[in-house]
């Protein structure tokens, strides 16, 4: 049984550092290709749209 542990803790830990590094890689593609600002722009545009048409 404490090798089962043993073996969940290190996959987890695997696990972790493998999420670690994709999302510092998103975020370095996001930054590098200037899609964050894209998306920040598309959200704006989208929040003006909405608050235009409820005020209708």
């Amino acid at each position: 049984m404490n090798d089962l542990n043993k073996m969940d803790k290190k996959l987890i830990e695997q696990q972790e550092k493998y999420e670690d590094a994709y999302y510092d890689q998103l975020v370095d593609e996001m930054l590098r290709e200037e899609a964050l600002d894209k998306l920040i722009a598309e959200r704006f545009e989208y929040m003006n749209v909405r608050s235009c048409s409820c005020a209708i």
